[in-house]
């Protein structure tokens, strides 16, 4: 429905002469993904605000993007479906942050590191059915999913270095979000070659 008035706005601008013919379909597609990071940004502070979290569930979605847009994954079949399994994942990692008891979550976070950091490592990026990528945007992809990796583990260590463990413990859902994300892609492309 969203992108349905999406495409009429940009027919007004195209009949405007405000924007080429040839540039829209980039246009509505930059003008909906923008909207969509908008939408997802106000959830998440939103549902933070509801949890007491509002600084984690901030770095919860700036941790899982900054990975996230590189690396790949499972992507749902259309924008809502999106959007309400975005929204549950915020939920689930602030509810896990929640209950598990402070001194626990140093051990978790090394464990959820041991495990998801080399596997995105290993196999990132994982394309979509809807995403292709070619042999060069598979390095870079692959290249900025591993600076951004390295990026947020020297987060996590300066963040455990100063006693932050909730901030750390967040981080490293988001990085074990990604991995679960990637697996579940890989997943759905092996039953699609089945």
């Amino acid at each position: 429905m969203l992108i349905n008035k999406i495409e009429v706005y940009v027919d007004y601008l195209v009949k405007n002469k405000k924007c080429k013919t040839e540039n829209k379909e980039i246009v509505v597609y930059g003008i909906n993904t923008s909207f969509s990071y908008l939408l997802n940004f106000i959830t998440t502070i939103f549902i933070g605000l509801l949890f007491g979290m509002i600084t984690e569930s901030i770095i919860f979605l700036i941790s899982f993007s900054l990975i996230r847009s590189f690396s790949g994954g499972y992507h749902c079949r259309n924008t809502m479906t999106c959007y309400l399994s975005s929204s549950l994942i915020v939920v689930i990692s602030l509810l896990i942050l929640k209950i598990v008891p402070i001194n626990y979550m140093v051990r978790a976070t090394f464990a959820i590191l041991l495990v998801s950091v080399p596997f995105i490592m290993k196999i990132a990026p994982v394309e979509a059915v809807s995403k292709p990528l070619d042999d060069i945007e598979k390095n870079i992809f692959r290249k900025k999913t591993i600076e951004n990796l390295i990026i947020e583990c020297l987060l996590i260590s300066v963040l455990f270095w100063f006693g932050y463990y909730s901030y750390v413990f967040i981080v490293s859902i988001a990085i074990f979000t990604v991995s679960y994300l990637l697996l579940a892609q890989l997943i759905v492309m092996r039953t699609h070659l089945i």
